[in-house]
């Protein structure tokens, strides 16, 4: 394998420890807001990226048949799917009824 070669697979390999600490600041920020301040989040915009990644995963899949590329992909769809859930569900909890306080019954 050539140098160049050999180093531009060597980057693609890393590219989801990179891309996987690119998601984290994103995913902290989600978990440490309030739930209202998650609505300035765009789902559509992730859910755009994910369609992305799983077009990815499945072309590396049923054409390419590249593992690398496949890891790559999934990972990236991956992270797209877990900060969707977890937006969807902070937004939800500005949603949800209070659930109110149960008396004690007094005889």
């Amino acid at each position: 394998m050539e140098t160049v070669e050999y180093i531009v697979v060597l980057l693609y390999a890393l590219a989801p420890i990179l891309s996987s600490l690119g998601y984290l600041p994103q995913i902290r920020k989600v978990l440490r807001s309030a739930p209202h301040e998650v609505r300035g989040i765009s789902i559509q915009a992730w859910f755009l990226w994910l369609g992305n990644a799983l077009v990815a995963v499945a072309y590396g899949v049923i054409k390419l048949h590249d593992t690398l590329f496949i890891t790559v992909s999934s990972v990236s769809a991956f992270w797209c799917a877990l900060l969707i859930c977890l937006t969807l569900w902070k937004q939800a909890q500005t949603t949800a009824a209070p659930v109110p306080a149960i008396a004690p019954d007094h005889v």
